[in-house]
């Protein structure tokens, strides 16, 4: 402004202001493209978090949720685990949630919740959860509290883990170990049968062959014929029970021949209306085109009679119905599985037994025990009937399964292959008694046993039958013997089961040196089993203790000296 009051323009002021505001600008729009580029790289460094943690989610199966609070609202981050099921959880909601999981697990998990909402305890529970289409599934569930003051939040943040899979695989890992479990036990009480059936059969020849010899000093004493009788008959019983022990330790080679068993079952109906218990009827289902099977009838109609055994007595005090039924299947894999020797067998045509019974049942811990020698819930002596069924139908190369409750009857099924892998022979050079009206020429016998009473009734046997004894107590004693007499010796008796060295081991010296010389080998274990382990050597033949006199004069008229 002069001094007569106009007012003037001043250019250079003016643009000195505007160049000021004109920087204050510049500077404020630097300040915010680096704002803004900051912006966009935590944008950016928020979404390749994001996408990181979907991407390990993914990788990880797992499931992640949200649970906002108070609300409750539900929300399901990442929904690999369930899949288009998820979608329909968060839909849902918490309620839902709630509901789904298994009314077993439920109240367990749902307080482990209320733990965490209220003092923060982390949260970590497997469960059994529902999807919506009804399959259920097994979770673990883990989550934490989120609680944020700027801005305010709170919620409930958890992973699932899908672990279906794992738990049926533990499941089955489970039922495996028990089948091995079971096998070892069952191995072990094979050896055990086995060894207590030779001890037995020792001790019972020294009975039943020193009772036969007495009842031939005694044939114009009727008492002390009767007493001896009795003595006799009882061994007798004593050793059908080790024959049964045996039995149980299958498999052996069995006598087989084509069998309908059907034929068996029918063969049986008179005997079976003769011992009905009173109520009990029996219902038969038998297919009329059920196949033959290679199988030992006397040991199958033993089965037969031990199984209908069982339901009359589970039966006796109420009544009810016994159902038999015959069937030809095709086992397949999936098939064997669960069944008793099922890992044992191959896929294939099997003739299936099944007998069902309304009687009281059986729990599960004596379920698990019914196929164990001696085990019985019946009176003492009972035990071995089923043991039985077990040694048998594990020979003949078939399966067993038995299912049962208590208050709901039994079912046990048995499956015979019709054409088994490997399928019994008949047994080889096992002697057979002969009448006592045989003669023989034998004359002298090496006896080779560890046993002393089986030694001293042997050679009482051979001298009532003309012959003199030689005896050695172990096998190198017997070697020793052998060399001592030479040519003397025309028949060797020799123990299977001896220490120092066994009777195979010294059957063979005795052939590699005498190729001609006949060797017989005596063994509590089964004939039929020692023949086919044995069968590379030349043997003369096999006794199985205890024998009687005419047996042991068989082995004298068969070796023909």
């Amino acid at each position: 402004m002069d001094q007569s009051g106009e007012t003037h323009d001043d250019p250079a002021g003016e643009t000195a202001a505007l160049q000021q505001q004109l920087a204050v600008l510049r500077l404020r729009l630097e300040q915010v493209e680096q704002e803004s580029a900051e912006r966009d790289q935590l944008a950016a460094t928020l979404r390749l978090a994001e996408r990181r943690l979907r991407l390990i989610a993914s990788l990880s199966g797992d499931s992640i949720y949200e649970v906002a609070l108070p609300n409750q609202r539900f929300y399901i981050h990442s929904r690999d685990t369930y899949s288009a099921a998820s979608l329909q959880v968060e839909q849902l909601g918490l309620d839902y949630w709630q509901e789904a999981i298994h009314e077993e697990d439920r109240e367990r998990v749902l307080q482990a919740r209320q733990r965490l909402l209220h003092d923060g305890t982390p949260f970590h529970e497997e469960y059994r959860f529902r999807l919506p289409h009804g399959q259920w599934i097994h979770l673990v569930d883990r989550s934490t509290l989120l609680e944020m003051e700027d801005p305010p939040y709170r919620c409930q943040i958890g992973v699932t883990t899908d672990i279906t899979e794992q738990v049926q695989q533990k499941a089955a890992r489970k039922v495996l170990e028990r089948e091995v479990q079971q096998m070892r036990h069952l191995e072990s009480l094979i050896a055990m049968a086995g060894g207590i059936s030779h001890d037995y059969n020792n001790m019972l020849m020294a009975i039943m062959g020193n009772t036969e010899l007495a009842l031939e000093l005694a044939p114009q004493q009727p008492p002390l014929q009767r007493t001896l009788h009795a003595i006799f008959q009882a061994a007798q019983r004593a050793a059908d029970l080790t024959a049964k022990m045996l039995a149980y330790a299958g498999p052996q080679p069995l006598e087989v021949q084509p069998v309908s068993l059907n034929a068996l079952i029918q063969a049986l109906q008179d005997l079976l209306r003769a011992s009905l218990p009173p109520g009990v009827q029996i219902t038969y289902q038998l297919d009329p085109q059920l196949p033959l099977i290679p199988a030992c009838s006397l040991q199958l109609r033993q089965v037969l009679t031990n199984l209908i055994t069982n339901a009359f007595e589970a039966m006796s005090s109420h009544g009810g119905e016994l159902c038999i039924t015959t069937k030809l299947v095709a086992c397949t894999q999936d098939d064997l599985v669960g069944l008793i020797f099922g890992h044992e067998r191959q896929p294939g045509a099997y003739v299936q037994l099944s007998m069902r019974d309304t009687g009281h049942g059986i729990d599960q811990a004596t379920l698990e025990r019914i196929f164990e020698p001696f085990f019985s819930t019946r009176f003492v002596g009972r035990g071995l009937g089923l043991a039985v069924v077990h040694g048998v139908v594990r020979g003949h190369g078939g399966m067993l399964h038995v299912e049962s409750q208590p208050g709901q009857g039994t079912t046990c099924h048995l499956w015979l292959p019709v054409n088994p892998t490997s399928a019994a022979k008949p047994a080889a050079s096992v002697v057979d008694a002969v009448p006592a009206s045989q003669p023989h020429a034998t004359k002298h016998v090496l006896v080779i046993d560890d046993d002393p009473a089986v030694r001293v009734v042997t050679g009482r046997m051979l001298s009532k039958l003309g012959c003199t004894m030689c005896e050695a107590a172990d096998g190198l004693a017997g070697l020793a013997k052998l060399e001592e007499l030479g040519d003397q010796i025309e028949l060797v008796l020799v123990d299977l089961t001896m220490p120092v060295m066994s009777g195979g081991a010294v059957a063979a010296a005795v052939l590699a040196q005498h190729p001609t010389l006949p060797v017989i080998l005596m063994s509590g274990y089964a004939a039929h089993e020692v023949t086919r382990q044995y069968q590379h050597l030349p043997l003369a033949g096999v006794l199985q203790k205890p024998f009687r006199l005419d047996e042991l004069q068989g082995v004298l008229y068969h070796v023909r000296l």
